[in-house]
């Protein structure tokens, strides 16, 4: 809809941390507006809501994994690069134990953090129906055999459990000979 619209008015952006963001306050009065104007036309009205909440679904769905991920191996990148520069006691603080487990949990959070962001990736890109457009028989017929197929899958395959396992470390050496 054009933004010079009889009865069309757009408040401010808003401006969080001082950076634009692309939304703000819109609202109309006595608004007429053509059936043609109607996104998937005329059969669509009505539905704006519905198509609303899975455009937002779906661009969520891809956009809050992928900064979750992102931010994740951010974090083990810088933290590990300084934990293999710094050292104490002679020897680099990314080899002392009390840095090494927070560190393999941190390796453990940006795995898994990546697989959910693919795993949610595919669903989106193969068309996987969100809970508002479930409604249609199609639809529910389509998650139904997905969800029967999941469960087969399940049966076939217990899951196991993975065997996280670290190097080992050369013997710690003291920097104070005889002591």
């Amino acid at each position: 809809m054009p933004a010079t619209h009889p009865g069309v008015n757009i408040g401010r952006r808003h401006l969080p941390s001082g950076s634009a963001f692309p939304n703000g306050p819109n609202w109309g009065e006595d608004v007429f507006i053509p059936a043609e104007w109607i996104i998937g036309g005329p059969q669509m009205a009505g539905q704006g809501w519905r198509m609303l909440m899975e455009c937002l679904s779906a661009g969520r769905s891809i956009s809050l994994p992928s900064s979750s991920a992102a931010g994740a191996k951010t974090m083990l990148r810088v933290t590990s690069a300084y934990a293999r520069i710094r050292r104490q006691f002679g020897i680099p603080v990314a080899r002392m134990e009390g840095i090494e487990e927070p560190l393999a949990r941190l390796v453990e959070h940006a795995y898994v953090t990546e697989a959910a962001r693919a795993a949610t990736a595919a669903m989106v890109a193969r068309g996987t129906p969100s809970a508002a457009s479930t409604s249609t028989p199609a639809t529910t017929e389509r998650a139904t055999t997905q969800r029967e197929a999941r469960s087969a899958a399940q049966r076939r395959e217990p899951r196991r459990p993975i065997a996280i396992t670290r190097p080992v470390c050369p013997p710690r050496t003291s920097p104070h000979p005889g002591r």
